[in-house]
């Protein structure tokens, strides 16, 4: 998603350029960002965030390694 959000924000800037606007009036990407609400400021809730997505991961590489050796047995 940032990467599209990326492509359209430099989109917007260099139609904003072309069109005759001058540099004062550009909006930086986090800016931009901020505005579609993609970024949150809050330092709690970017610390709560990665906290669930490591644990999210490392659920996620448990079942694979299960699963794995779930398999390994099978094919003995």
């Amino acid at each position: 998603m940032t990467l599209h959000t990326f492509g359209s924000w430099q989109i917007i800037e260099s139609l904003k350029m072309m069109l005759g606007g001058d540099s004062k009036n550009a909006v930086s990407f986090e800016k931009y960002c901020k505005q579609l609400g993609l970024l949150d400021t809050s330092p709690e809730i970017n610390k709560q965030s990665l906290q669930m997505e490591k644990q999210k991961a490392l659920n996620n590489a448990t079942e694979i390694v299960k699963l794995y050796k779930k398999g390994a047995k099978k094919a003995q």
